[in-house]
């Protein structure tokens, strides 16, 4: 089960007058970093990097389907809504670091 994260947003993505708030992060691999290195453009700004990055992670944004999430829905959230993004990524460190501090069973 891949480590998830639940955060909110101050003000939401809106789209058709409902307000989206809620959503989940998971931990990204490298390959989808890589992949937002590379959507994002050579001259991208970390902002703009780290939203294709969330892109990627984000399974859940309020009730819009998970297929429909991208760096373009992402790219309408309002700015004050970026700090809730930085904090779900930083809770999701803690419990990646957590969750592999602890002792392994080795396999067979």
């Amino acid at each position: 089960m891949p480590i998830t994260v639940d955060g909110k947003f101050m003000f939401g993505l809106e789209r058709d007058g409902v307000f989206h708030k809620d959503f989940t992060l998971r931990v990204p691999t490298l390959e989808e970093m890589e992949n937002a290195l590379e959507e994002a453009g050579p001259d991208a700004s970390l902002a703009r990097i780290a939203r294709y990055k969330w892109a990627q992670c984000m399974t859940r944004l309020g009730s819009i389907p998970a297929e429909k999430i991208n760096a373009d829905l992402l790219a309408d959230l309002p700015a004050y809504d970026y700090g809730a993004l930085e904090s779900a990524e930083a809770d999701l460190l803690k419990k990646l670091a957590s969750a592999s501090a602890a002792p392994s069973t080795p396999s067979a």
